[in-house]
């Protein structure tokens, strides 16, 4: 180096100008070089920071990604709370006697007019019975009279007092009917057996509790 500038100054005054001016040129053109290249300390300096700051970087959080659409909300409220029949009935026999036959279970689902009890009514089957040949007999004078009538050999009284017998034997078959269709407990509506108060052989009057009987549609 202190060769070249000594060399230097053993040039002419206008050339050693023209020398200095090419390696000032030469000096800018390398400067210029070296911090495009990225060579000098300023942009190492940069570099190493924009590396360290990557590094500390978090990486993205996952994002999940739905198409909207159009559909229906609901809106439930949970809460407890006690559901009870609309109705709900004791049964109770129409006729007393003793209980024989049980027909259904406990929370069994009974349709309407469903046999549920049976009350004992063999006595009321033989009072039907003699009602029967009652009736009958009754039918028979009837007939009889209505003949005589008409012979002119017996009375308008006579015929009425044996229409008026055929009719009341008729009326008390009937009701012995009524009665032992009344011994069969049935249930009055559709709807659950709840619970049973009585067994076989129970004794039970009109106002003994059977069991309850409660609809399950509707419900409040």
């Amino acid at each position: 180096m202190t060769n070249i500038v000594t060399q230097l100054f053993r040039v002419p005054r206008s050339k050693r100008s023209m020398v200095l001016l090419a390696l000032g040129l030469t000096a800018i053109i390398a400067l210029a070089a070296f911090r495009r290249a990225g060579l000098l300390g300023g942009k190492r300096g940069g570099g190493g920071d924009a590396a360290a700051a990557g590094a500390n970087t978090m990486p993205p959080m996952p994002v999940d990604v739905d198409t909207a659409r159009r559909g229906s909300v609901v809106d439930a409220v949970r809460a407890t709370g006690r559901i009870e029949a609309i109705q709900a009935v004791d049964l109770r026999p129409d006729e007393q006697g003793r209980v024989v036959e049980l027909l259904f279970e406990e929370g069994q689902a009974v349709a309407a007019g469903t046999p549920l009890l049976r009350i004992d009514d063999a006595m009321l089957r033989a009072n039907r019975e003699r009602a029967i040949a009652e009736r009958d007999l009754a039918r028979q004078q009837l007939e009889r009279v209505q003949r005589l009538r008409a012979q002119n050999a017996a009375s308008p009284a006579d015929l009425e007092r044996a229409e008026a017998g055929a009719r009341s034997a008729a009326a008390a078959l009937a009701m012995l009917e009524l009665e032992i269709e009344r011994s069969t407990v049935r249930a009055p509506f559709a709807g659950r057996v709840g619970q049973r108060f009585v067994s076989v052989g129970d004794y039970a009057t009109t106002a003994t509790r059977l069991l309850t009987l409660q609809t399950t549609d509707p419900q409040r």
